[in-house]
């Protein structure tokens, strides 16, 4: 498991930790069971720098091409 701490505190002492998701790390399974239920309702959904090649994100974005507009924006 990768430690999130990023080496800072706030200003009430307490560690400042990063929200990435490392590979070899579990989502949280409501935050991705809703972030699925956004896809499907959204009008478009615009992926930012992503090769959509790792699932559960290129899932998400399939299922919202299914039902509104998917722009990709990558080099």
């Amino acid at each position: 498991m990768h430690d999130h701490k990023t080496g800072r505190n706030c200003q009430c002492g307490g560690a400042l930790t990063d929200t990435i998701i490392n590979f070899g790390e579990n989502l949280n399974p409501s935050i991705l069971e809703e972030g699925f239920s956004h896809g499907e309702r959204a009008d478009v959904m615009l992926a930012l720098g992503s090769s959509l090649r790792v699932n559960p994100a290129a899932d998400m974005a399939r299922v919202t091409s299914d039902f509104g507009n998917l722009v990709i924006v990558n080099l």
